[in-house]
């Protein structure tokens, strides 16, 4: 994956010559991963704030630190 075409509003990464992600500064701050139809922007896989998606990052975090420490609780009370 390398990075694409970018200016003040929007980066492109590019994967095997194609748009993979667009992150975009212009629509609400917001990273949209494309599907097939990369012409049509509404069909895409996945569009989250970015602020969304940091929030997700952190969280998942935490639900990991929980649960190897439930796992462990299971792995020494057998």
């Amino acid at each position: 994956m390398e990075n694409g075409d970018s200016n003040a509003s929007t980066i492109n990464i590019m994967e095997n010559g194609d748009d993979a992600i667009i992150l975009s500064s212009e629509i609400d701050n917001q990273i949209s991963i494309l599907a097939l139809q990369k012409d049509i922007p509404e069909l895409a896989l996945m569009k989250i704030k970015r602020d969304y998606f940091i929030r997700a990052q952190k969280n998942h975090g935490d639900l990991k630190r929980m649960y190897e420490q439930v796992l462990s609780q299971e792995t020494s009370s057998n």
